[in-house]
Order: structure tokens, then C-alpha cells, then sequence
């Protein structure tokens, strides 16, 4: 992973609401807390976090269309939705090429411990409503 003043570099974005926006925010501060250097999403990072939303159709096809240029962006980074359309699409995400890890909204407040544990994740998994699945 590159690092920035020795942290690996985080860049959050987050679609829809007010809510999700100030969910995006703390998660935000905490991964900074944590020693990681934050970026705009639209550089190179370490790890992509997209917060979903799936109000709409439109909403949905921005999420994927927004993981799929992280992707881009740095094929060997972490690639992490989270969010309502993760938690409604859990599998149609996780089968977005370059996406490692997929968490519904009851998991956002474990995403620090889950980047911790899975930093080096090769295959996607997704953690949603019911339980683990990894494919």
C-alpha cells in the first residue's frame, strides 16, 4: 500500500442523504483518528469507502458507477461499500469487479475493526443483513 507521512491513505464518498453524508463525516474522522491520511476521492488511495444510497434507480447506477471508477483509479486498492444500497444489493455489489468488502448499514459502526482485520482482502465478501458471505 503507498502511504502518506507513513498512513495509508483512505478517500471517502458518500451518495444521497444528509444522513449519509454525516455518517461519511464520522467515519471520516475516526479512520483519521486512527492514523489514516484522508483524500479526495477523486486520488489515488489505499482504500475506497463509497456510503450508497438507493432512494433511486439513479442512486444506485452513481454507486456503481462511482465503485467501478475507484477501481479504476487504483485496481490493487481496498474497495468498500457500505450503505442502504449495500445493505438492499449486497450480492450485486460484491460481484462489481475490484469490490472487496460489502457492509449494510448495521455494520457501518465496525468498518475501522473490518478495514483493520481485512486490509488485505483478495476475494470479495460481503457482510449484510443476515450474516457473513464470502465469495
Amino acid at each position: 500500500m503507498s502511504q502518506r507521512n507513513g498512513s495509508t491513505t483512505v478517500a471517502l464518498d458518500s451518495i444521497g442523504c444528509k444522513l449519509n453524508q454525516a455518517e461519511t463525516e464520522f467515519l471520516a474522522k475516526q479512520l483519521a483518528e486512527a492514523g489514516y491520511w484522508l483524500v479526495p476521492s477523486a486520488d489515488k488511495a489505499d482504500i475506497y469507502i463509497l456510503n450508497t444510497c438507493t432512494v433511486t434507480h439513479i442512486a444506485d447506477r452513481k454507486s456503481r458507477h462511482l465503485l467501478r471508477l475507484a477501481h479504476r483509479r487504483n485496481p490493487g486498492a481496498l474497495l468498500i461499500a457500505i450503505g442502504c444500497y449495500a445493505q438492499r444489493a449486497h450480492q450485486e455489489l460484491a460481484q462489481i469487479e475490484g469490490v472487496n468488502l460489502v457492509l449494510g448499514n448495521d455494520e457501518k459502526p465496525h468498518l475501522l475493526r473490518l478495514v483493520e482485520e481485512c486490509g488485505c482482502i483478495s476475494s470479495p465478501a460481503s457482510i449484510g443483513k443476515d450474516s457473513p458471505i464470502c465469495y
